[in-house]
């Protein structure tokens, strides 16, 4: 995992991005209201002085889902026997309500639902009954206006329901992921949305308790990767390096891995497709397996429209 960045040269007044981001691994079942401090040293080769320490803090898990509500009563784009359980051939709506848990207060909350489940198709840019209808909402809406959620603040309804189908011919355990982003604290005179900083949170969840499982427990997929990732070890590489991608549901359908030359081309490419991390090596060779010389490579992730790129050093 990469702890150094280079920020290059920072003119007076004005921002600096590192050339790499920092990457963090999180332990399993952390504790609700957790938070991570780090501490950012900052040298300077050609300033004398330093170096300077930067502190700050992240909450790892501010949110809980205390409950979730499922409505099938045929009102207004739900289709079920009104029983409050997800059963086959079904439309149903669902209202995951969360709980602040932090002292931190929150701004610009959205819920964004996903599914590992087979056969749950989340309903995006379809039309339902009333209106269009999304897979995100907003949290913490009062007569059209979004406020924000204070420290504590429990029991938090999404601004409208999140509408699924269920194209199944039994009833089965169901697994959901609501990721949830918003901006962590406040400038004074300042809009959130220019000076916040945005965080972003999986919470997976489980309903239809006590039914059995469609999915065998060796096979059953992260559910709280809600993103496209991929992980280099070690970079420099010599002479083999490690790769992690990480296909979230969206992607389930697969994704393509390259490693690109200085002229921009494929010399070397990986189909993957399913939920979850897949962990293979690369052995510095391309196609025609022949060896690969001393230099930059560009590790490139693609799925659908989609592009993540990562620069591969390899040393021999």
């Amino acid at each position: 995992m990469d702890s150094i960045g280079n920020f290059n040269n920072i003119l007076s007044n004005q921002a600096g991005w590192s050339s790499d981001e920092f990457e963090v691994l999180l332990k399993d079942n952390i504790p609700a209201n957790t938070t991570a401090s780090f501490d950012l040293i900052i040298t300077d080769e050609l300033v004398i002085g330093g170096p300077w320490v930067s502190s700050f803090t992240i909450p790892l898990t501010p949110f809980i889902i205390p409950r979730v509500l499922i409505d099938d009563d045929n009102n207004p784009d739900s289709r079920g026997n009104n029983n409050d359980i997800i059963e086959p051939n079904e439309i149903g709506e669902l209202i995951p309500i969360i709980s602040n848990m932090s002292g931190d207060s929150f701004y610009n909350v959205y819920g964004r639902l996903f599914s590992s489940t087979p056969n749950i198709s989340i309903w995006n840019n379809r039309q339902g009954s009333t209106e269009m209808v999304y897979d995100s909402s907003r949290y913490n809406v009062t007569f059209g206006n979004q406020i924000k959620i204070t420290p504590l603040q429990a029991n938090i309804v999404p601004e409208v329901d999140y509408v699924f189908s269920y194209n199944n011919q039994v009833t089965y355990l169901t697994r959901f992921t609501l990721a949830v982003t918003g901006y962590l604290n406040e400038v004074p005179g300042v809009s959130w949305d220019v000076n916040g900083i945005k965080h972003k949170w999986g919470i997976p969840f489980v309903l239809n308790s006590g039914y059995p499982d469609t999915i065998r427990v060796e096979d059953v997929p992260d559910i709280s990767l809600i993103e496209l990732s991929v992980t280099v070890s070690p970079n420099p590489a010599n002479p083999t390096v490690n790769l992690s991608i990480g296909i979230p549901f969206a992607f389930k359908q697969g994704v393509s891995v390259q490693i690109v030359g200085i002229n921009g081309k494929a010399i070397k490419t990986w189909q993957l497709s399913g939920i979850g991390y897949h962990n293979f090596t690369w052995d510095a060779r391309d196609r025609q397996n022949r060896c690969l010389s001393s230099g930059m490579y560009m590790l490139r992730v693609i799925g659908g429209t989609k592009i993540l790129q990562k620069k591969l050093m390899l040393l021999k």
